[in-house]
């Protein structure tokens, strides 16, 4: 029985969780941790650079 068990644990690992246990933890129990204790998402740290004004001052200085 425990060997059925086991082939069927094994089958649902591998078709459900293709990254592993620990490639799920590491992209899904954040936002499930997060999600428990109602905190709101982390906020971005670094503007995106096509919208970064120094960035957009930057070419058009560079491409005159």
């Amino acid at each position: 029985m425990w060997l059925f068990f086991q082939g069927a644990l094994f089958l649902l690992v591998v078709t459900a969780l293709p990254d592993g246990i620990v490639g799920w933890l590491r992209k899904q129990a954040p936002d499930g941790v997060r999600w428990l204790f109602g905190k709101p998402e982390p906020l971005m740290t670094y503007p995106q650079v096509e919208l970064d004004p120094d960035v957009q001052q930057e070419r058009k200085e560079v491409s005159k």
